[in-house]
């Protein structure tokens, strides 16, 4: 719910204005296509960090995401901060990296 509470939005301003007042990519850390714990996949644009450079970052995290080890997502995270001017937020339990 809050990935398509996210996307849909911008998808219909764009379908609405007949041009693309947003874009927006996928980026796991592993590269790979993204499963959600309904099994339904999204395919990625490319891994993350190596994305180009965003306004806005969300973290979407999976189900029990206390248990996962977040060193490679947190230095990431770190590096953006301090070389970017993107805006970082969370969506679903992302906002435990942030804690």
């Amino acid at each position: 719910m809050a990935f398509s509470c996210a996307v849909d939005p911008l998808r219909i301003a764009n379908l609405i204005s007949s041009r693309d007042l947003y874009t927006w990519s996928f980026a796991p850390l592993d590269g790979e296509t993204a499963t959600s714990p309904n099994t339904s996949v999204t395919l990625t644009h490319h891994r993350f960090p190596e994305s180009a450079a965003c306004e806005q970052l969300f973290v979407l995290s999976v189900i029990n995401m206390q248990l996962m080890e977040h060193s490679v997502l947190l230095n990431a995270l770190r590096r953006i901060d301090r070389t970017c001017k993107t805006k970082n937020g969370a969506l679903y339990s992302g906002g435990y990296i942030f804690v």
